[in-house]
Order: C-alpha cells, then structure tokens, then sequence
C-alpha cells in the first residue's frame, strides 16, 4: 500500500548529502584557484624585485661607463632601486656604480683631477660586473 499522507517524505532522488558536499567543495576550490590565478596574472610583475626593476633602467649606467652624461636624477632613482633589492648581487654592484657615476660626473663638473681618473676607471671596470649580475636574473641590460 501507498502511503498518501502529505507529510509523508518524498523519495531520495539525485544526489545524498555528503556527495552534495564534494560537488560544494570542489566548485569552491575551482573558483578559488582560478580566482588567485587571474590575480596572479593581473598583477603583472607588480611584486618585481627593485633590483631587477633597476636592471632595466641600467643603461644609464652603461651610457656613464662610457662617459656620457647621465640626469643626476635617473642615477639617484635607479641607485636606490638597486639598494632596495632582495638581491645581495643587484645590491653591491648596483650602489657600487651608482655611487661611482655621481663621483665621475662630480669630477668632470669640477673639472678633472687624478681622483676623477682613477674613479672612471674603476667604473669601467664595474658596469660590466652589474651587467653580468642583472643577466644572472634574466635582464639584459642595452647599451
């Protein structure tokens, strides 16, 4: 016999309830982890080290080396980028020829002295070292 109470339970269709669960937690797991990797490209570099960052940026550096002149303010901006790096490479060598193209350029305004010199000389021999370490982390620097 039938059971024709209204309060009676409907009979058990589709899925149980612990089935329903996965679906729940497989559908939040597939929105979270495309959710972080759209952030992920949105942010485009954003998390870049200053260093790295800098590298881009270091062919004023390269110009310096060369005897060109530089904007004092590219030298002091790309200087602290490069002392803000996670880095030790980027770091030593980036404040290193930062601080020896402000000497240089110093030294040619004053007008040229044996210090000068031996300050140009030393930057020649740094430039090609911050290349090779901007290099080591996938950035090539023009010059």
């Amino acid at each position: 016999m039938i059971d024709q109470r209204p309060d009676a339970d409907p009979p058990a269709s589709g899925r149980s309830g612990p089935q329903r669960w996965k679906v729940v937690v497989a559908i939040v797991l597939l929105v979270l982890t495309l959710g972080g990797w759209g952030a992920y490209r949105l942010s485009d570099g954003r998390n870049e080290d200053p260093g790295v960052t800098a590298c881009g940026a270091a062919d004023a550096f390269v110009r310096a080396g060369r005897g060109e002149e530089v904007a004092a303010d590219d030298v002091t901006r790309v200087g602290r980028l490069f002392e803000d790096s996670r880095h030790e490479d980027l770091k030593a060598k980036g404040v290193l020829v930062a601080g020896l193209v402000q000497r240089v350029q110093d030294g040619q305004a004053a007008g040229f002295s044996p210090g000068a010199e031996l300050y140009r000389r030393r930057l020649s021999e740094a430039v090609p070292e911050l290349v090779a370490a901007c290099a080591n982390h996938g950035v090539t620097v023009e010059d």
